[in-house]
């Protein structure tokens, strides 16, 4: 009986190995929410991923912003974001004008993929850009360890797509109140693998320490009531700590 159990956890294993990654497989996301997303009425994501593009035509930018609803909050110039908590702190720490926030609300580290094969980011020219993806994989059930390579797929191609610029990749940003928390304990996974994997001209930076305290607790101050996005005065703590980048 043992050797039939085993035999079978062995096969099983197998089969969780050879089954594909989605975190690293680029495709367009599928959001609809529009005005819960922080979009305009009547705009959907192709719509939203348009809009980009169009923001970034004709820029020569010092920051570019990759990522999630997290980034999409410092709005920058986008017609097509209602919402933009972050975009006054950013400004007054780099300078109007001198960046961009290409984030898209529900975004995993696949549609992040997709955009940057298919968004033409480099036109902007941006001397550096950040990466701060994957929290979305966390609330999709996405393992840890394939979120980190759907992270790193996305930084390597920041670099194929903008070989001048600067990549800093931040991964998730922390989640979860508790320190014990299933989000928590997700994102210090995802930093644990990115930590351990080098990728050329990019470099990573764990964000926690900006956010969370050193006995593990949230500085709830900085996140809305879903402990998840970030309030105005986070969106001011993250501005200063990437302008120090």
């Amino acid at each position: 009986m043992r050797v039939i159990v085993a035999c079978f956890l062995f096969f099983l294993s197998l089969i969780c190995e050879a089954r594909p990654n989605e975190c690293v497989k680029p495709v367009p996301g599928t959001e609809t929410r529009a005005v819960s997303a922080g979009w305009k009425p009547g705009s959907d994501w192709m719509a939203v991923a348009e809009d980009i593009v169009k923001t970034l035509d004709g820029k020569q930018l010092e920051l570019l912003l990759l990522g999630d609803s997290i980034t999409q909050g410092f709005g920058g110039n986008r017609e097509l974001v209602t919402s933009k908590n972050g975009k006054a702190s950013m400004d007054e720490a780099l300078g109007k004008d001198k960046w961009e926030a290409a984030g898209i609300s529900g975004d995993r580290t696949q549609h992040l993929l997709w955009r940057l094969q298919n968004g033409g980011y480099g036109r902007c020219n941006p001397k550096t850009v950040i990466i701060t993806i994957g929290i979305n994989n966390v609330i999709a059930g996405d393992a840890p360890k394939d979120i980190a390579r759907g992270v790193i797929a996305c930084a390597k191609e920041a670099v194929a797509q903008m070989p001048d610029a600067r990549i800093i990749v931040l991964g998730p940003l922390p989640a979860g109140l508790e320190p014990d928390s299933d989000r928590r304990k997700a994102c210090d996974a995802i930093h644990s693998c990115l930590a351990k994997h080098k990728v050329r001209n990019v470099e990573y930076v764990n964000p926690a320490s900006w956010f969370i305290n050193p006995d593990g607790s949230m500085k709830t101050e900085l996140y809305s009531r879903d402990h998840l996005h970030l309030s105005r005065q986070g969106y001011s703590v993250w501005s200063k700590e990437i302008v120090k980048l």
